[in-house]
């Protein structure tokens, strides 16, 4: 309580002295506290300003409703400075709706987020991995406990993890997240299998009790062209 009032009295006093977005990393960090420390009413608060005054093509005057009717983040991507850090702010309200219990909201702006940073990735190839693997880790949440991965979610998450280590080869997170779902998706396909008299897998331990494929697990990566164009700027950054 008392870290957040510290943050919260500095942060007040920089605003005097510089814009939201010059000033934009100091409040994600300080919107993330309160939402860890079960301040949520503040940490929305915070971004929903925040995407108001850094929303492409407003001024910080003009506080304009950014929200469609299904409370996702609604309006085209510029490709601007100011609407890459509008993305970033993006992100963090989805992960504040995904603390508050909005699971679909979160996972619904998530996805759309990253459509929009294939699509124009700009400087922030970093938060399209983030997004990625964040879409893989929260679609994995939703499967009940216990529950059988479905084909398709098998699929969407390996596709995530995949195209995040496409675009960030030394991301640790995302070449772990993807080799424990792997080991995971087969420990699940073995432990409903059958194995014929001739010691050979049968057509049950191939196929899963639900007529799942079991193995290999096709993993084409999605919007191939534009991932290859998002590794290339994301190299040249780098050089």
């Amino acid at each position: 309580r008392l870290e957040v009032n510290a943050w919260h009295r500095i942060l007040k006093v920089r605003s005097l002295v510089l814009s939201p977005s010059d000033n934009v990393d100091a409040w994600l960090r300080f919107a993330s506290l309160c939402r860890q420390s079960g301040n949520f009413p503040l940490s929305e608060r915070i971004l929903v300003d925040h995407l108001r005054i850094l929303s492409p093509g407003a001024s910080p005057r003009m506080g304009a409703d950014v929200f469609g009717h299904s409370g996702v983040l609604a309006g085209p991507v510029q490709e601007t400075q100011s609407s890459a850090i509008h993305q970033r702010v993006q992100y963090s309200y989805y992960k504040y709706l995904w603390s508050v219990g909005e699971q679909n909201r979160a996972l619904d702006g998530v996805r759309q987020l990253c459509q929009a940073l294939i699509q124009n990735p700009g400087p922030n190839t970093g938060l399209l991995v983030k997004s990625l693997l964040k879409t893989g880790d929260w679609r994995l949440a939703q499967v009940p406990h216990g529950a059988r991965v479905d084909r398709d979610t098998q699929n969407a998450v390996l596709a995530s993890y995949q195209n995040a280590t496409q675009l960030d080869p030394s991301n640790y997170k995302g070449w772990h997240s993807w080799a424990m779902v792997n080991f995971a998706i087969m420990e699940q396909l073995k432990g409903g299998a059958h194995t014929s008299t001739s010691g050979q897998p049968s057509e049950k331990e191939q196929e899963g009790e639900d007529g799942e494929v079991v193995a290999p697990l096709p993993l084409p990566p999605e919007h191939h062209h534009q991932f290859q164009t998002a590794q290339q700027q994301q190299q040249q950054q780098q050089q």
